[in-house]
């Protein structure tokens, strides 16, 4: 349901140096907000292989749990939500 950088992200050095890198105020969402990033500026393909990433969070959170708190963490980005209110909901919510 969101996607971000633990599911894995190459990128060229060039295109991420262009880009400026990830932005420092972000404690979290600082993947998907780079990916917003990437999507206006160069072509973006999911590659089908499979990676193996920690599940430790949703294990801990529970997988509903913690999506919806993603969920949450999304739509208070898309309204306009600091990097450091996304932090606190986060700090708060998630183990």
């Amino acid at each position: 349901m969101c996607r971000g950088g633990d599911q894995s992200l190459f990128i060229s050095q060039s295109l991420f140096t262009s880009l400026g890198g990830f932005d420092e105020e972000y404690k979290i969402y600082e993947d998907n907000e780079f990916i917003g990033r990437i999507y206006r500026k160069a072509t973006f393909k999911v590659l089908p292989q499979e990676v193996i990433t920690s599940a430790r969070k949703y294990e801990d959170n529970g997988t509903v749990r913690l999506q919806y708190h993603f969920t949450m963490v999304h739509l208070k980005k898309f309204a306009g939500a600091t990097p450091g209110s996304l932090y606190a909901y986060y700090h708060k919510h998630i183990r």
